[in-house]
């Protein structure tokens, strides 16, 4: 029988997450507790381990798509199972086949005036203490974050 895998929701207040890179390609073969793909929140990348053991029949999002919690992202079937896709999950949402949304250029504008002296932080990815979200997001807008002064400590 065909299990779906969805979105776990990782944290409190998580609506949605990125999923950065499927540890198990469609085809191989995965036991339950082993790693299947690696999702990004706002604030931690995790590990998701799979709940069902079997063979991964399909994955319904490709690697870099946002998903919101409880969407599907994989189809785990028997070995030797054939799956057709028409008795699984539905078809994923457009959220998640967008990718991040651009923000409008004000935003960026305003972004880039706050930019203020820089400082060193050795040892933290890009020299910076940074969530994977503001990382990201200051990619999107062309910032660079070691010019950008935080609003705490």
């Amino acid at each position: 029988m065909a299990e779906t895998v969805t979105m776990p929701k990782l944290g409190f207040d998580m609506a949605e997450g990125t999923l950065v890179r499927w540890v198990k390609a469609e085809g191989e073969t995965v036991n339950k507790g082993e790693v299947l793909a690696e999702i990004e929140t706002d604030k931690a990348t995790v590990e998701v381990e799979s709940n069902f053991s079997g063979v991964v029949a399909k994955q319904l999002v490709t690697q870099g798509s946002i998903v919101p919690v409880g969407d599907a992202i994989a189809v785990i079937t028997e070995p030797g199972e054939k799956y057709e896709g028409g008795s699984g999950p539905g078809p994923v949402s457009d959220e998640s086949k967008k990718g991040t949304a651009k923000p409008d250029e004000p935003v960026k504008e305003a972004i880039q005036t706050k930019a203020v002296e820089t400082i060193n932080t050795s040892g933290l990815p890009a020299g910076v203490a940074a969530s994977p979200l503001a990382r990201r997001l200051a990619a999107d807008m062309g910032v660079d974050l070691k010019t950008v002064k935080g609003s705490g400590p």
